[in-house]
């Protein structure tokens, strides 16, 4: 069965591409920020490039590793969306803006492709973390211990919109998984019947690449005996 219609793999496949995909969107915003702070002169800050030098590579590896078939791309795409939403609450404390720095915006694209690859529940739990780092940055302004803080009053308005905006993706990417394991076991349940009614018309089946080198050899006197 290939791998694009298997429902099993497909969430493997989409992982890794997941993965890989945000160590280059890292390392380019590494690359930015470098230069951004190097031109300001903001020292202080190299830390915050080493740390997302050092994420896009564990992404990188994590990418890598989900070619293996007993690797763990559920529990890994869990545990790397908690690492990238805590990295932008930290980085909302490092640059003392609390919720109105932009970074926050990844993580509702964050929890919508959790939720759309792996399910629902996964998804739901990623949106309680961004929900609780999301109230407590609000916490942190109603106390005054950010340089940067809202009038009072304007801190509601801005934790209730990105509120709706995590609630809105996690349903958005929920409804994508339900689809996409719709149509992959639509698919797949078309090719079993596609090679029952082969064992009725020969007795051996075989598929190959394009360098022709088998890649399934079905011998349908076998499975009868």
């Amino acid at each position: 069965m290939n791998e694009e219609n298997n429902p099993a793999l497909a969430p493997r496949l989409i992982g890794r591409y997941y993965f890989m995909a945000t160590a280059v969107v890292t390392l380019f915003s590494a690359i930015v920020l470098t230069i951004l702070f190097w031109q300001s002169g903001l020292a202080v800050h190299l830390r915050i490039v080493v740390s997302l030098i050092g994420f896009a590579a564990v992404c990188g590896g994590v990418g890598l590793a989900c070619r293996r078939p007993d690797f763990p791309v559920t529990f890994s795409l869990c545990v790397g969306a908690f690492i990238s939403i805590a990295f932008t609450g930290w980085l909302s404390w490092v640059f003392q803006d609390g919720l109105r720095n932009p970074v926050l915006g990844f993580c509702p694209l964050i929890v919508c492709i959790v939720s759309a690859i792996t399910t629902w529940r996964c998804g739901l739990l990623v949106l309680s973390g961004a929900f609780l780092q999301l109230v407590g940055l609000a916490y942190l302004e109603i106390k005054g211990w950010l340089l940067l803080t809202m009038p009072a009053g304007l801190w509601m308005p801005e934790l209730s919109l990105q509120v709706a905006i995590l609630v809105c993706s996690w349903v958005g990417g929920s409804v994508i998984s339900w689809m996409l394991n719709h149509y992959l076991q639509a698919a797949s349940m078309r090719e079993k019947r596609f090679r029952g009614l082969l064992r009725l018309a020969a007795d051996r089946y075989w598929e190959h690449d394009q360098n022709y080198r088998f890649t399934y050899v079905s011998d349908t006197r076998d499975n009868e005996s």
